[in-house]
């Protein structure tokens, strides 16, 4: 079982825990929770143990629960030491099964990932499966669980002791399709413990897809983009929901590979609408060389084709740099400056008669810029767009335009449209602020 320590804005997962013993070293002083987590480090290994907080109760999810206020405070003063933050525990249920390939029944990819999620649908444990380099059969067992009811999907990945993959859909308990993003885990079978019993048989008989595979490019330089973060590729259906994506790691080449995609025609974008990050400094694209900031485009017109059990190849991007947006936000009556707002930005169409999201930024929290340069606290700046019209609107963790998974409200104050336009929880017309 894994061990958390948490507070004073860190998060340790302690790497000495040996004979039920653990350790954290280094820990500056500061107001501290600690916490169990059955996720542990080796996704091969089995936790058969209820997670609990220190001194607050037992819990599947315990990081939600932490910050709900729950456990004990422990206060670290004088780089003091505290000693007997002890756990006693008992066994929980649990669920089993296989992740198979429908034609083979064989574990026909290198490994595969089983998440756990609860009602709300928060991800709460996974198990880890190594597929056809194991002998386990595709094999898992998820346990420490509480009563409950839960939903299951899988969905398969590789190693970097791989030059291949294989291309499976994303799949929902039993046998359902689960999007990369807004998969609709109310279409799962449901999976209700009662006690401490062991539910078997939840199997899932993988569909393949086709993949997509491509290279990211500067424009400007004929190299990969030089970034301080992950680039991200998205696939669209005809609905612009998001069945699909790959992410780009700095210093590797550019190239991306989507997972497992049903057949069909679909559109593929630079971009992540799960969270709002962009591709700053860059203008994002849909393929074939379409401006498409945010969702400020149309997604519905597929023109990338996906076939089962192959790969279309060739559907690259080449970025240009874009415009930038900045300003500053004040407390109303003190001048002073604002940090953590969050700020929606978005495209006017169509002459004015279509208005869609382009960006998401907040306002800095520190008295540096991404470079290290003097900035105010409470300044922001917008980077990677294109010519065009904007409307500016800050946003206080609600009615996000973009699917972020649980949106933190921030703040009491009421949000405004660029031009003094009073915007509470961003639910105004966007076209009444003043066009920047």
């Amino acid at each position: 079982i894994g061990v958390r320590l948490v507070g004073s804005e860190m998060c340790i997962r302690d790497r000495d825990n040996t004979a039920g013993t653990y350790i954290f070293k280094g820990v500056p002083n500061g107001n501290y929770k600690v916490y169990l987590t059955s996720q542990v480090t080796n996704e091969s290994l089995f936790n058969e143990y209820i997670p609990q907080i220190y001194e607050g109760g037992e819990c599947v999810s315990c990081i939600d629960k932490v910050k709900q206020g729950f456990g004990e405070n422990l206060i670290i003063s004088n780089l003091g030491t505290i000693t007997d933050i002890n756990f006693v525990l008992r066994k929980g249920a649990s669920i089993e099964g296989i992740v198979v390939d429908e034609n083979t029944l064989e574990p026909d990819y290198s490994v595969a990932i089983v998440v756990l999620v609860n009602e709300a649908g928060d991800a709460v444990s996974f198990a880890g499966i190594l597929g056809f380099w194991s002998n386990e059969g595709g094999a898992y067992k998820i346990g420490g669980l509480l009563p409950g009811r839960y939903y299951v999907y899988t969905y398969t990945t590789v190693t970097a002791s791989f030059n291949s993959i294989t291309p499976f859909q994303r799949m929902l308990f039993a046998n359902k399709p689960c999007p990369y993003k807004n998969c609709d885990f109310t279409k799962a079978d449901v999976i209700e413990i009662t006690g401490n019993e062991t539910i078997s048989d939840i199997d899932f008989l993988l569909k393949l897809g086709g993949l997509i595979k491509g290279t990211v490019i500067d424009s400007a330089t004929g190299n990969p983009p030089i970034m301080d973060r992950d680039l991200f590729v998205e696939v669209y259906d005809a609905d612009e929901n998001v069945v699909g994506g790959s992410r780009i790691s700095p210093n590797t080449g550019g190239e991306y590979t989507t997972g497992g995609i049903a057949e069909g025609v679909y559109s593929v974008k630079i971009g992540n609408t799960r969270t709002g990050e962009s591709a700053k400094p860059y203008i994002e694209e849909m393929f074939d060389n379409i401006e498409c900031v945010g969702l400020a485009c149309d997604l519905s017109t597929g023109n990338v084709n996906v076939v089962t059990d192959q790969q279309t190849f060739n559907i690259d991007f080449s970025l240009d740099k874009g415009y930038s947006i900045s300003g500053n936000i004040f407390d109303f009556g003190l001048a002073v400056g604002i940090g953590n707002i969050n700020l929606i930005l978005y495209k006017s169409l169509e002459n004015g008669n279509n208005i869609k999201y382009a960006s998401f930024t907040k306002s800095r929290n520190i008295e540096l810029d991404e470079l290290g340069n003097v900035a105010l606290i409470g300044s922001y700046q917008f980077s990677g767009l294109p010519e065009g019209d904007y409307y500016l609107v800050t946003n206080n963790g609600s009615n996000l335009p973009f699917g972020q998974d649980n949106p933190e409200i921030r703040g009491l104050w009421i949000d405004k449209l660029y031009g003094d336009v009073l915007c509470p929880g961003s639910t105004c017309d966007i076209s009444q602020g003043t066009i920047i």
